[in-house]
């Protein structure tokens, strides 16, 4: 195992280094596809990222960069993915892993650092008088906005990625992805925690424990495809599995995040 390479033009745009289980078949697949049904069913994370783009344009107070960036990552998961299975070459694998672990890290990002939190700030005790109090009440309830420095951080954090995918690929691929699914989560699900105890907290919960459950499965089954390729090659598990079932949790993880938005805005409005 490399832990650290340095690609050559003839490393990059030549065979990736993994195959799947779906047989090559260029010379008979449409316009010259290596493994079809793993191409065609990257349309999932297209229609997810598109989707939710259009989603996200009513929600009010919407920390618009992060949650953009996510979706726009989504779609670029599914081009760069079915850019690689249909051709099979080095730097289509690189872009893929890049994006689909960027998608998640821009979801982290949105999360870790909102633009509406129900969570007050903490004041000094002995407050001049009751009227400041008020006021800083009212100043709890305003949306907050990102500072320049952590839309920095995450720009940062997004080249650094790239540069690991491309240079570190065995701790930058599937450990990253994995750290940054669980981190998301967790920061997700602390969120929610801030909504008012009801029917919206437990949907939104539900949500997100229905994305998570969706990731899960859809990485079980990669695994499968990976391990018992000659007794499941019919089933194109990679293609049905891992990339619809991922393209879900992407979907509803997005959806979720959207109406936790909405719900942390109306409990603030009526504050």
């Amino acid at each position: 195992m490399i832990l650290f390479q340095v690609p050559t033009h003839d490393i990059l745009f030549g065979p990736a280094p993994i195959d799947w289980c779906e047989p090559n078949r260029a010379q008979t697949n449409p316009y010259g596809w290596e493994e079809l049904h793993n191409t065609y069913t990257n349309l999932a994370y297209v229609i997810a990222g598109i989707s939710l783009f259009l989603k996200s344009r009513s929600s009010p107070d919407l920390d618009r960069p992060f949650f953009f960036a996510f979706c726009f990552f989504t779609i670029l998961t599914g081009v760069t993915s079915a850019w690689f299975h249909a051709t099979l070459i080095y730097v289509a694998q690189k872009a893929d892993e890049f994006f689909e672990t960027a998608s998640v890290v821009a979801l982290m990002y949105y999360h870790t650092h909102p633009r509406v939190s129900a969570e007050p700030a903490r004041h000094d005790d002995d407050d001049d008088d009751d009227d400041d109090d008020d006021d800083d009440a009212d100043d709890d309830q305003r949306p907050s906005s990102p500072s320049s420095t952590k839309y920095f951080t995450f720009s940062i954090h997004v080249v650094a990625l790239g540069l690991g995918v491309l240079f570190i690929p065995d701790l930058f691929c599937e450990v990253n992805l994995l750290v940054s699914v669980l981190l998301c989560f967790k920061a997700a699900l602390s969120r929610t925690s801030t909504i008012s105890h009801g029917p919206t907290q437990s949907a939104v919960r539900s949500t997100y424990l229905t994305s998570f459950a969706c990731a899960g499965a859809g990485f079980a089954l990669w695994g499968v495809d990976q391990a018992f390729c000659v007794y499941v090659q019919r089933l194109n598990l990679h293609a049905f599995g891992w990339h619809l079932l991922t393209a879900a949790a992407l979907y509803l993880g997005g959806s979720a995040s959207l109406a936790l938005n909405d719900a942390l805005h109306k409990q603030l409005k009526s504050k």
